[in-house]
């Protein structure tokens, strides 16, 4: 945040924010990065592991009291956490953990936790895609590195459905730049519409006898020009 019109967003943010808890100042900028990306499709999170992504995320939401439902996908293990976190940091916000491809979406709750292996059963996603959830959050988006999954498949429809989308994970994306491919086109569709020519230029792309393999990486300082912009670490 070195520009003028991003401290302005920090000290805005700052006056308007009133957590439970106080936020570091770190995490206040996370929150002002998600503020200033506010009328694009989205953001990634990608501090690292243990700094508080999923508070980040939730002190941004709590400036927005009326943009709401908010859809929240995570791994089946987590989703307690996020209700936990949930509780703490939006107090008195409905919140719905569904938990089997069998459950009803609750039409008047305000955050629906899902985890990745539910959203894309047929009866789950047609009431998602329904319910018209305003932000998404993918937690630890690199489970949608596998562009024909049908879970990715699912992601990229509720993504195009709401208004903003925050994508987190704490792996870096330097390493391992596909597996971020699908995030990255979903908030940045223009910069990045082809996934061979993602894989060819930015992950060390080359024909291995059999079909291309994009496991590498390459060309860092250029896709780290092209991140500014679309994420903070």
């Amino acid at each position: 945040l070195e520009n003028k019109d991003s401290l302005k967003i920090l000290e805005d943010v700052r006056e308007r924010l009133h957590t439970p808890l106080p936020l570091y100042s770190y995490q206040e900028i996370a929150v002002s990065f998600l503020e200033a990306r506010i009328g694009t499709k989205g953001a990634l999170i990608g501090d690292q592991p243990g700094l508080g992504k999923t508070i980040e995320t939730l002190a941004w939401i709590s400036l927005h009291p009326h943009v709401r439902p908010i859809l929240v996908v995570t791994q089946a293990s987590i989703k307690r956490n996020w209700y936990r976190e949930i509780e703490k940091w939006l107090p008195n916000t409905s919140i719905q953990l569904l938990s089997n491809g069998k459950d009803k979406l609750d039409k008047d709750v305000e955050v629906v936790i899902i985890n990745y292996d539910l959203i894309w059963r047929a009866g789950i996603e047609k009431q998602l895609l329904e319910r018209g959830f305003q932000i998404v959050i993918f937690d630890e988006v690199t489970y949608l590195k596998e562009k024909s999954a049908k879970r990715t498949k699912s992601a990229r429809k509720l993504s195009r459905a709401a208004e903003f989308t925050v994508g987190l994970s704490g792996t870096p994306i330097l390493n391992r730049p596909i597996e971020f491919y699908t995030f990255l086109s979903m908030i940045s569709p223009k910069q990045f519409p082809s996934h061979f020519k993602f894989g060819m230029r930015y992950c060390n792309g080359y024909h291995n006898g059999f079909g291309y393999t994009f496991k590498g990486a390459s060309r860092a300082g250029e896709l780290r020009q092209l991140l500014q912009p679309l994420m903070i670490r």
